[in-house]
């Protein structure tokens, strides 16, 4: 904390704060400061997060988080500028977002499950999701989307068809706007 405080205090344009996981442990709590000028923010911390209320970000467009944000979804609309935004794999099973600014999302949560998803993104227009489920509720709100790639693989029997289980599901697009070129569906026996 103290040395989120004193950087803070430097009023940084960019902040990253990387602390490997055996030099701190994984419950730790940080108390994210204002940082009123930071245009990007880089926090690979195995810790959980907090911001305290009425903290803002007016200046953040990048934001990039490999920590525990107990409540992405109120963050957010501290961060009206927020144009890029990705999350590594210490989130919980949980992803609520609502964004009004959000051009690109990035989500790589290969580590645990995540079961619910609901992401809400007017202006979105780039979605990149890795992830592992067991039994999905998956809601995405994106007109403006031009660019996905949707990898989700499923625990051992957590979709079955008949003898099969469903292993993996993989979409992407291609440059082309709107063409989704192949769905690759994995099953194993």
């Amino acid at each position: 904390n103290s040395l989120l405080l004193a950087a803070a205090g430097l009023e940084p344009e960019a902040l990253v704060v990387a602390l490997p996981s055996h030099l701190i442990g994984c419950t730790l709590v940080l108390d994210l400061p204002y940082f009123h000028r930071a245009a990007s923010i880089v926090l690979d911390i195995c810790s959980i997060l907090s911001v305290p209320a009425g903290v803002e970000f007016p200046a953040l467009e990048t934001l990039s988080l490999s920590c525990f944000l107990p409540d992405l979804d109120s963050f957010i609309p501290c961060c009206p500028r927020l144009r890029t935004l990705r999350l590594g794999s210490l989130f919980l099973g949980v992803l609520r977002l609502n964004s009004v600014s959000l051009q690109e999302l990035v989500v790589d949560r290969e580590a645990g499950l995540t079961d619910h998803i609901s992401i809400v993104a007017p202006v979105l227009r780039q979605l990149t999701m890795s992830f592992i489920s067991s039994n999905p509720s998956i809601s995405v709100s994106a007109p403006m989307l031009e660019k996905v790639s949707w990898r989700c693989c499923y625990t051992d029997g957590s979709i079955v068809f008949g003898v099969w289980l469903l292993e993996e599901v993989l979409l992407r697009t291609t440059e082309t706007l709107g063409q989704l070129p192949s769905l690759h569906i994995h099953f194993g026996a």
